[in-house]
């Protein structure tokens, strides 16, 4: 059995290991997945995990007071 992604709607797959993380060299927006079954398998189940980490963003921190204890040294 072979198993494949696509993350760019089935243009091109890349052969997967079940239970390893794989990391696609580039940037898509349609996940798909391809089992090639040979012999007399069979499949009774199949998740995909996946996580998406944006491109770029930006991340704005609350404000912070040190009130008294900021020590000023001269």
């Amino acid at each position: 059995m072979t198993y494949q992604l696509s993350n760019d709607g089935g243009v091109t797959y890349n052969t997967v290991t079940p239970g390893s993380l794989y990391t696609f060299s580039t940037i898509g927006s349609d996940l798909r997945f391809k089992l090639t079954l040979t012999g007399n398998a069979t499949v009774s189940d199949i998740a995909v995990a996946y996580n998406f980490f944006p491109a770029s963003g930006s991340l704005t921190s609350s404000k912070f007071g040190f009130g008294d204890a900021v020590q000023h040294h001269q």
